[in-house]
Parts: C-alpha cells; sequence; structure tokens
C-alpha cells in the first residue's frame, strides 16, 4: 500500500503551483480537483488551503469558497511601503549580527540563482532567490522580525514567475544581489539599507506591471 503523502508536502506543491501561475489571481480553488490533481484527500487540500490563507496567498470568500489571492495596486504600495521599512530595520541589525560563515552561504545561494537562471529554470530560481533573501533576513536575529517581513513576502510570491520569466529582471536581480554581498562584505550598514530599499522598490515595481499584466489578460 502507498504511504500517503506528508501534509506539508501538500502545502509546498500547492504554493508552487500558484507561484508559477498555474491558478491565477481570483480564480477558485476547487477541494475536489484539487485532490485529484495532487492525489490526495480532500481534507488534506483544505488543511493546505487554510495555511495558505494564513500566510496571504489564498483568500476565502463567503458562500464562494477559496480562490488565488489578488490585490488591488493600492493595497500593493501599502503592502510594499512596510515591507521597505522593515527590510531596512532588519538591515540594521545584520549589519550587526552577521557572520563571514553566513555571508559565505548567502554568496553560495547567490551563485545556485546564477546557474538556474544560465540553465532557464524558473522554478528554480523563484526557490532559491526566496533563500537568500531568507538567509540575510534571519542574520538580523530578530525573531519578531523575521516572521512580519516572511509573512509580508509571501503575499508578493504571486508575482515571482512573471518576474523570473523576464531575463532582464533576472540579470538586474543578480546585479543588485551581487552589490548587496559586497555591503554585506564591507559590513557598510548605510550601503546595506539604500541596496535592500531599492531592491524591495524593484520588486514592488515589476508587482505593478504584473498586475497591469493580467488586466490585459482579463480583457
Amino acid at each position: 500500500m502507498p504511504k500517503a503523502k506528508p501534509k506539508n508536502s501538500i502545502v509546498e506543491k500547492l504554493k508552487l503551483s500558484l507561484i508559477k501561475g498555474d491558478y491565477k489571481p481570483r480564480e477558485r480553488l476547487v477541494e475536489r480537483d484539487l485532490a485529484a490533481c495532487f492525489k490526495t484527500s480532500r481534507l488534506t487540500i483544505r488543511e493546505a488551503i487554510r495555511k495558505l490563507e494564513a500566510i496571504g496567498m489564498v483568500q476565502t470568500m463567503p458562500n464562494r469558497g477559496a480562490r488565488v489571492a489578488d490585490f488591488s495596486s493600492e493595497e500593493i504600495e501599502g503592502l510594499y511601503l512596510v515591507r521597505n521599512h522593515l527590510e531596512a530595520l532588519a538591515a540594521k541589525y545584520v549589519s550587526q549580527n552577521i557572520s563571514s560563515d553566513e555571508i559565505k552561504t548567502i554568496t553560495e545561494i547567490n551563485n545556485d540563482l546564477v546557474c538556474a537562471a544560465s540553465s532557464g529554470d524558473i522554478t528554480k530560481m523563484v526557490e532559491v532567490n526566496f533563500k537568500f533573501h531568507q538567509a540575510i533576513i534571519r542574520a538580523s536575529r530578530n525573531p519578531f522580525l523575521i516572521e512580519s517581513i516572511e509573512r509580508l513576502r509571501s503575499k508578493c510570491y504571486l508575482s515571482q514567475y512573471f518576474y523570473w520569466s523576464s531575463p532582464q529582471n533576472t540579470s538586474v536581480s543578480i546585479h543588485e544581489h551581487k552589490r548587496i554581498i559586497r555591503a554585506l562584505l564591507r559590513n557598510d550598514k548605510d550601503e546595506l539599507i539604500s541596496l535592500m530599499a531599492k531592491h524591495v522598490n524593484t520588486g514592488r515595481d515589476n508587482y505593478l506591471k504584473y498586475l497591469s499584466e493580467l488586466k490585459k489578460w482579463r480583457l
């Protein structure tokens, strides 16, 4: 008898499907169909949807069920405004606390991103980019700050596949990552804060572009 798939793996698989754009913003998530797609039970799918709703990737509408989260341009502006402030604060503590081993790990992660980009593996790029930023933020050593930023970042996942499908975006992001690493190596707090803010704003601008593209698809 085959072993049941771990519930957490279903959460990650569904999350990745949303990131890749398999399900578009506002699209309904039908438990029966998802259970058949992921070869699991409707209960497991219901739990996965609940977990993704908790981090802002799914919305549950009264009498209409679950759907992929969608945000207006105004909501995106507000979301990124908060992210900008929190990540600037994190950069301050990262500069104070990060170790040489952590910088080495961050550099290696970015090298993995370069390799994924050279092979055109968008799914891998999305995963490695998340690890890159996660490694930096966690060096702040502030669990409450880390949790807040990661929850906000999760709400921005839905534009990731669109973003990394552009070679130009990929090139810009990798270049910005390298500048961030250089600031870490120099322990230049002000430069790190400035670069992190610029990087977040680049993400904001591309998310707004993503929303603009979605409007075209819906016409």
